[in-house]
């Protein structure tokens, strides 16, 4: 025999009550002196015989009554032989899932926390609760969810756990393998969640599982609203001497969050400073972070976010920078007769406009800071004569715009140059030479076959269609919001065909080349389909033309947007459950908290049922459709088939009533003593017994 809840057999030690209250309460007779007591005598014997079997059927039926209301609320069971087998075949698991993901550390109201820890999961203590609650014969199965799933051995495994979005999807996957593996068993998922809104639906291919009811224990923060500090946009420097270098750190916001009082701090070395917002209390919020490096090299340094919302998690940004020399660049103009003015470096100007100059909108570009800096990182020189009269320098990068005819001694400088590790970008236009471009390509210096555009060709706009993310030239491009190439148009005049080995980082509509790339020794070469002047295009005008030129010249000189920028320094990416860490800076790894965990708004438990697609799951939950076909475990709060209560609770109600009946009944007398007593009362009706004291 088996019991559903057998703590409830505690309750049979209340079997001594009767116990105590019957020999408590045990009749005791005192002897009284008639004057005649033989028909007295046979009453009183007949009586008391009954009166001591009535007490003793009572107290046994009490002590039953108790013990059945024990096992009652026990529920024994006992499985025969064919039910055995099925419960062992079929049997039935909990799996507890709760949502790992950085969101739900949050602080709840009256949490006191060390400085800089991080406050727990906050279903951490419910949910090692249920799993602790799951009835005897059930197996739990504990799971971390994040944006893998994890199975668990305890709910302590959950305290150094913090990971990404929620990926319900390789929820269903993983519950998909485990009902591959055994399908008779019947299945509950029991989630605890904050109900932040989901990144994505279940797909229509996997929906939720037929007949497996989803339980959501929601346990939500105090508020909605969240600040967090995000990484500057560019970890590598430019350094000058002397001068002091100013980040800027964004602060994101979401939610109805208006706060009162936000301060910062950051510490470099041993030193600390207070920041100061920007903008605040705009929409758009920034932190000015102003650091002294002592030199060209790595510098770490920690920004914390002194804010009023529950996630402290987000509040903190480590920060792993590099400070290099500013980028000597050398842009050559193709039009040198474009005007008489003199220079110092003995080289013309344009002397009828500054403007019609091909290198004046990508000088000004490139001493401009990009975004998350305060000076350019590049050192422009420009040249207005041929390549091989230019100063004698390493160049990090060159720059031929609009050329037109280019010496063999000047391809022989730039082929050295490139060699050794310069960087090198072809801007073509009209004053371009096809003999001039033969012998570039010809050279290895030009990525692509360039024909001239024709006299009376018409040109035709295009946009940039499609960029591929994964080049180190593009990658600061990868999410629309930080630029959508799309929206540069460019001139399709040129006739441009890769050579074999090069790539095409970015293409127009119809699939015409827009930005090619090659190698050459140690160099780096990039061709663009137009000049960057306003003959052909609005490209200069455009607000994606600064990030877009700094993007380029970056990547050419080996430093700049691109996967090259950064090396040496830590790898900076979001915090997994792989981890098994928080986010901070581990073994030369920076770990982030995810965008997402900090921006996503939070959702009532049937928006989150209908933006995960969950609608069978709740079904299931509520009115399941296995109730029909019997099955007791797929059914939630369902008893056994094979308990006993049904008996317990008749046996309760037949002994209540005959304990009912036989303590209201009156104890029978013996006809003859009755009869013998009556008739000798009437015959001394007039001489009554007196009692003798």
């Amino acid at each position: 025999m088996n019991f559903v809840q057998p703590a409830f057999l505690a309750a049979l030690g209340a079997l001594g009550i009767p116990l105590i209250i019957h020999f408590l309460h045990s009749r005791k007779l005192t002897p009284l002196d008639l004057g005649t007591l033989r028909f007295v005598r046979e009453a009183v014997s007949e009586t008391t015989r009954w009166q001591r079997l009535r007490d003793w059927l009572l107290l046994l039926l009490r002590l039953l009554l108790v013990a059945l209301a024990a096992l009652l609320f026990a529920r024994p069971f006992r499985e025969n032989s064919s039910n055995g087998a099925q419960n062992r075949k079929a049997g039935e698991e909990w799996i507890l899932v709760l949502d790992a993901s950085a969101s739900m550390r949050f602080r709840k109201p009256g949490d006191t926390l060390p400085p800089g820890a991080a406050p727990p999961n906050a279903a951490a203590g419910i949910f090692a609760a249920r799993l602790k609650e799951v009835p005897e014969g059930v197996r739990a199965v504990p799971v971390l969810l994040a944006e893998s799933v994890r199975e668990i051995t305890s709910a302590d495994s959950a305290a150094s756990a913090a990971g990404g979005p929620c990926d319900f999807a390789a929820l269903v996957k993983w519950l998909a393998s485990r009902a591959a593996a055994e399908p008779s068993v019947s299945r509950r998922v029991l989630l605890f969640t904050d109900l932040q809104q989901p990144v994505a639906a279940l797909p229509a291919d996997a929906p939720w599982p037929d007949g497996v009811p989803l339980e959501i224990v929601s346990v939500l923060p105090p508020a909605t609203g969240n600040l967090s500090l995000a990484a500057p946009a560019r970890r590598v420097q430019p350094f000058i001497p002397g001068r002091e270098t100013t980040l800027l750190l964004p602060v994101v916001r979401s939610g109805a969050v208006v706060p009162r009082k936000l301060t910062a701090q950051a510490g470099q070395g041993r030193e600390w400073q207070k920041l100061e917002l920007r903008e605040y209390p705009a929409e758009a919020l920034e932190i000015e972070l102003k650091l002294s490096p002592p030199g060209p090299g790595e510098l770490e340094a920690v920004a914390h976010l002194r804010s009023q919302d529950p996630w402290p998690l987000d509040d903190r940004c480590d920060l792993s920078l590099k400070f290099t020399g500013r980028l000597p660049v050398l842009l050559v103009d193709g039009d040198p007769d474009g005007g008489g003015g003199a220079r110092t470096d003995g080289f013309t100007a344009p002397a009828d406009s500054a403007f019609a100059a091909e290198t004046y909108y990508l000088n000004q570009a490139l001493l401009t800071p990009d975004r998350g800096q305060t000076i350019s990182g590049f050192e422009v020189t420009v040249s207005q004569g041929p390549v091989e009269k230019a100063p004698v320098r390493a160049w990090r990068a060159i720059a031929l715009c609009n050329p037109a005819a280019l010496s063999p001694a000047g391809i022989s400088v730039l082929s050295a140059q490139v060699k050794a590790g310069a960087g090198l970008l072809l801007f073509p236009g009209d004053h371009m030479d096809r003999a001039a471009w033969d012998r570039l390509t010809a050279a290895g210096l030009c990525p692509a076959a360039v024909e001239p555009p024709d006299a009376g060709a018409v040109a035709v706009p295009r946009p940039i269609l499609t960029w591929d993310t994964a080049h180190p030239a593009l990658s600061v491009f990868a999410a629309r919001e930080e630029g959508d190439l799309s929206r540069l148009i460019l001139s399709d005049r040129l006739r441009i065909t890769p050579s074999a080995g090069a790539v095409v980082p970015a293409a127009m509509d119809g699939a015409r080349p827009a930005l090619v790339a090659g190698t050459l020794g140690k160099g780096r070469v990039l061709l663009f389909a137009n000049p960057v002047d306003r003959a052909w295009s609005d490209l200069p005008r455009e607000r994606l033309f600064l990030p877009l030129m700094h993007a380029l010249f970056g990547y050419a000189a080996g430093t700049g947007a691109g996967a090259a920028s950064e090396e040496g320094l830590p790898a900076v990416r979001d915090v997994t459950l792989a981890d098994n860490r928080l986010p901070g800076r581990h073994d030369g790894v920076i770990l982030r908290v995810p965008a997402d965990e900090s921006t996503a708004p939070f959702l009532d438990e049937t928006n989150f049922r209908a933006a995960l697609r969950l609608e069978a799951a709740a079904a299931a939950l509520e009115s399941p459709a296995s109730a029909k076909s019997g099955d007791w475990r797929k059914v939630p709060g369902a008893s056994r088939p094979d308990e006993w209560w049904p008996l317990l609770a008749v046996g309760l109600l037949v002994f209540l009533l005959g304990e009912t009946l036989l303590a209201d009944h009156q104890p029978p007398s013996a006809p003859g003593a009755k009869a013998k007593l009556k008739v000798k009362t009437k015959a001394k009706a007039k001489a009554r017994p007196v009692l003798n004291s």
